[in-house]
This record gives structure tokens, sequence and C-alpha cells, in this order.
């Protein structure tokens, strides 16, 4: 703490403009605790210098407040520096032998790579140090004694000189030229020089050369111009947001997306916007743990945009690190890939939709090679389910027959459905029948079903129904309802007019088998 603590004297009463008044403000409160405005009066400074000096001397731990607050808030000697007091008056001592040392002081002045410059009431040059030769490239001999003629401005000069009646100080930033004629940007200060009975000496000006820090300006903003066009002229979706998850900032593309002006985003939390518990953790892991995520095609739904229904997205988010390695903000790219989604899902429904079409047409082959083959119909009926189901996207295939009692039944199938409950189906007339095939039988015609409906329920096979399509294709004999296929299709696939013919040709086929037998 001892070499911590000597350090921060030695810099805030030795290294920095300033120092002299931190030391009259910290002998002051040795005293007793005064606040500001008493400070002020006492040391005859003006109230906003005070609080400057006051500010960085609480920052440095080396006084603290009452913490009364406003103009009534106290500062006193914090424990640190009463409990060093020792260290402090030798680090004051060491001030006041190097102040006192004209030789040290003008040697200082000389060497100094900041600019010194004394000037008279009319602007003439009175002292030139090393500092001044560097930047603006004449020696004292060149200068002393005349108007300085190192502003861009001519006029500049002159407009200080009113300047600096009104004020105590001047600090600004400005361009000189050096003696080659080359534009260089200074950092200056200009003070007013008054001896001990407050008579005029002259004027100050303490310049410092920013040329450099200029250029890295500009370049930084010529950079960001860049930067700032590739992000307002890309597809993807460019946000920055701070540790809380506030908008700093969005490109167009991102704004646009999300429905809202870029000035409407700045400043609010993301999900109050756009609330999602699970995508709210993941922005929480990646400040947390300062590691980036990436997902591919993540869907997410907009709560104020419901006609938009669900988006997919393939995003990034990244952590944003200060010097000190600590997480300062993230950055999320997002890239919409709804479109491509959509068009890979139709794109794989229809080659599943192939698959099928192929898979039902090598399956009719089969049902009509042993109809060829075998002239016994009761071999036939019992094949074909089995036949069928061999087609991938079936889930059941139950082949219905009218037995001798006129009483449509359960002959044979394959899939999922226990036929041995259905065995009774039928017997206490058209109502105790599967819904589809009781309404098929009725209405003689074929029955499309794409969900389940209500009269479902009273399934004999109740006990194995799931999510599925099913279509009732008729067996017609001299127009009379023989018979008929239940085909119970998988939820995504799709019954078009291409599966109903293919299954409409092994009705027509078995009709022709009946009439044989």
């Amino acid at each position: 703490m001892m070499n911590n603590l000597k350090q921060t004297l030695a810099f805030l009463l030795l290294g920095q403009t300033g120092g002299k008044n931190r030391y009259r403000i910290i002998e002051l409160l040795k005293e007793r605790p005064y606040n500001i405005n008493q400070i002020s009066k006492e040391l005859d400074l003006n109230y906003r210098t005070v609080k400057h000096h006051i500010d960085i001397l609480v920052d440095n731990d080396l006084l603290k407040t009452s913490g009364i607050g406003d103009y009534g808030e106290v500062y006193f000697l914090n424990q640190k520096l009463e409990n060093n007091l020792e260290l402090y008056e030798n680090i004051v001592e060491n001030f006041r032998n190097i102040t006192a040392s004209p030789a040290l002081l003008q040697n200082l002045l000389k060497q100094s790579d900041v600019a010194v410059i004394l000037i008279d009431r009319e602007g003439k040059a009175m002292y030139w140090n090393k500092g001044a030769e560097n930047i603006f490239g004449y020696d004292e001999k060149q200068i002393l004694g005349k108007d300085l003629d190192i502003f861009d401005d001519r006029n500049f000069i002159e407009k200080l000189l009113e300047d600096i009646q009104k004020e105590d100080q001047i600090k600004l930033e400005t361009k000189v030229k050096d003696k080659s004629g080359k534009i260089k940007y200074i950092d200056m200060i200009m003070e007013s020089i008054l001896n001990e009975e407050r008579d005029f000496l002259g004027y100050s000006i303490l310049a410092m050369d920013i040329t450099k820090l200029k250029d890295a300006e500009r370049e930084k903003e010529r950079n960001y111009n860049v930067l700032q066009t590739i992000m307002e002229n890309t597809d993807s979706q460019l946000v920055y947001f701070d540790r809380e998850f506030n908008f700093v900032y969005a490109n167009s593309a991102y704004a646009k997306g999300a429905g809202y002006s870029k000035e409407e985003l700045i400043g609010k939390n993301h999900f109050e916007l756009f609330p999602n518990e699970e995508n709210k953790k993941i922005f929480e892991k990646v400040r947390d743990t300062a590691k980036t995520v990436t997902f591919s095609d993540k869907p997410f739904e907009y709560p104020d945009q419901p006609e938009r229904g669900t988006t997919y997205w393939d995003w990034t988010l990244t952590p944003v690190k200060n010097d000190r390695g600590e997480v300062q903000g993230l950055v999320l790219s997002m890239i919409e890939t709804t479109n491509r989604v959509k068009s890979e899902r139709e794109i794989k429904e229809k080659n599943e939709k192939i698959e099928f079409l192929n898979s039902l047409i090598e399956s009719i082959k089969n049902v009509n090679q042993e109809l060829l083959k075998n002239d016994d119909f009761h071999d036939i009926i019992q094949d074909v389910p089995s036949l069928l189901m061999k087609t991938e996207g079936f889930t059941n295939i139950t082949l219905w027959m009218v037995d001798h009692d006129d009483i449509m039944r359960p002959v044979s199938n394959a899939g999922v459905h226990d036929v041995k409950r259905l065995r009774s189906a039928g017997d206490k007339g058209m109502e105790d029948l599967p819904g589809c095939i009781g309404k098929a039988l009725k209405n003689k015609k074929e029955i499309i079903l794409d969900e389940l409906e209500p009269f479902c329920e009273g399934c004999p096979a109740r006990n194995d129904i799931q999510e599925h399509k099913t279509a009732v294709i008729p067996i017609f004999q001299d127009e009379l309802m023989v018979g008929a296929i239940r085909a119970c299709y998988e939820p995504e696939i799709e019954i078009d007019e291409r599966t109903l013919d293919l299954l409409r040709e092994v009705s027509g086929d078995l009709a022709y088998a009946w009439e044989k037998k």
C-alpha cells in the first residue's frame, strides 16, 4: 500500500498540472472538514476548479465525503492518507525543493517536449523552448521578438489576445503551420502571467503536437465509415447490444426485418421487444461465459407479427471484450433462411411423395402378379394388405368384404391395427362399423380423411388410433359395394389423385377377382 500511495501522491502533486492546488486543498482539510464552497472561498479558487480537484482526490482514495449530498456535503482526509501523513510531508518537501530551484525549472522548460512560449501584450515572442522548436521548426533566434506567424489563421493570435482578457485560461485545439509550411494540429493552453503583486508579465502558451493523434482519429473515422458502408450494404442483419441486451447499434437490414426504424430500436431492450426465454438464456450464457454460439435454421416467431408464422435463421452471437478482457457487449449476426428451409422441405416432401408413389406402384405390381398366378380368391385377399404395406408411408391396410350374411367385415389386415378387435364390427348394423367404412357403405363412394373426425372415436380399433390420414376405396361389383380398401397414411403423406388412382386400380383388380370366384 505504501508504494501505491507514494506513486499516487507523486503523480497527483508533482506529475500533473494542478498539483499545487491539490496540495493546498489537502493542507486545508488537514485542519478540519470543509465543503466545496468553503474551500473555494478559503483558497480564492473558482468553485468548478475546486470541484474538479476534489473529484480527482476522492477517486484516488485520498479524500472521503460525508455522503450528505448537494451543497452540504463536506470532505475530509481518507484514513489511508491520515495514517501516512509523514510520507505525504516528504513528497511535499520534495515539491518545495524542486519548485524553489530556478536552474532546475529552467532546464525542465528548455528540455520539455511540450512547447513553452511566452508572449507580450502585442503577441511578440519573449521565450521559446526546445519543444516549440521541435514542433514549429523555428529556433529561438528566428522567433524571439517577432510576431507569432505560426497559426493557420493570421488573425488567430489577435483573437486570442482579446479572449484572454475575459477568461482566466483558454484551452483549445487548432491548426498551426511549421517552418516548412506543413500543417500540424496542437492542443494548447494560454494563461496570463502575474507576479506576486498581481502585476502583468505576459502570456504563456503551452502546446502539444497532436498531429499523429488527429491522423489516427481521421483514420479511425475512415475505417468506421468503411465499416458502416459494409454493414449497411449487406444482407446480414447486424446488431450490437450492451451487457443488459439494450440496442446500441442496428443496421438497416435488421431494423427492416424487425419492423422498426433504427431510431426506435436504439436504447430499447431486445427481450422487451422480442420476448423469448430460450433466446434470453442463450444471450446470458454468452455474456457470462464469453463464448460465441452459432445456430443454423433456428426457428423464431415474432410476437407482434403473427402473420409471418415461423421464421428460420442462421445466427451467431459473439461477445465483445474490453481491454481488461471483460465482456462489454454482444454482436448478433443474422441471416434469414426461411425461404431456403421451406424450399428444402417442399423438395423433401416431393421426393418423399415420388418415393411413395414408386413404392406403391411396385406393390400394385406384386398384387397383379398375385392375381395372375393365384385363382383362390381367399388367398388373394389375405395377401393384398401385406403386399400394399410394403409401400413406405402406409401405417395400416385393411381389406373389408361383404360376407354371406351381407355384413361388411375385415377379412385381412396389415399394419398397426389389431384386426381381431374388428372381427365383430357390423354385428349390430352399420352403426357398429368404423365411421369411415360406415360412411363409405352408406354413401357408396370414396371417403378421404385428412385428419381424425369425431366419428373416429367410435371405431372398434380406437385403442390403436393415432394421428393419421385415411382413404376408403369401395370395391364395386355391378354397382353393388362388395368390399372396401381402407388405407391409413402417415400424417405427412399427401393423399393426392395419383395415389387414389393406384388404389382404385387395386380395387378394380379385386372386383375382377371377386367376379371370377
